[in-house]
């Protein structure tokens, strides 16, 4: 059925980034961080060239075991901020490198692949959904 080919290449984004997010959590390592600045980021628009568009990504400072006091800008942005200067947070890091860190909170690990599985097995609850009010109104 073609809603299955429709869904395939979600299911598979989705299921990859899960994948992603499990190897990051067992090699990566935890630590707890302060927000020390929200930073205003824009870029352009897509929509509208002349205007910009932009959020706030936490920028947190923590103190690694190889490298001591870190700083890092979250990859997840916001309006408005979703943390307040001087909040504390669990935050993961790449021991190898820790700048490549993030805020542990389930937005900014789970939410993508949860995302693209959703989008991915919507179509198809639609269609269970539909085939079985098909099913039952024949028995009626």
């Amino acid at each position: 059925m073609l809603v299955f080919l429709f869904t395939l290449p979600f299911l598979g984004i989705g299921v990859s980034e899960a994948v992603k997010v499990r190897q990051m959590l067992a090699s990566f390592e935890s630590a707890t961080g302060i927000v020390i600045d929200n930073d205003y980021q824009t870029s352009p628009d897509p929509d509208d060239p002349a205007r910009e568009a932009g959020a706030y990504f936490p920028v947190v400072k923590f103190s690694s075991r190889q490298d001591g006091d870190t700083t890092f800008t979250d990859g997840v942005g916001s309006i408005p901020p979703d943390y307040e200067i001087g909040d504390s947070v669990e935050i993961l890091y790449n021991p190898q490198n820790p700048r490549e860190a993030k805020i542990k909170s389930w937005k900014r690990i789970w939410f993508a692949p949860t995302l693209f599985i959703a989008i991915s097995l919507l179509p198809v609850a639609m269609v269970l959904v539909w085939t079985a009010a098909q099913v039952r109104g024949r028995k009626l």
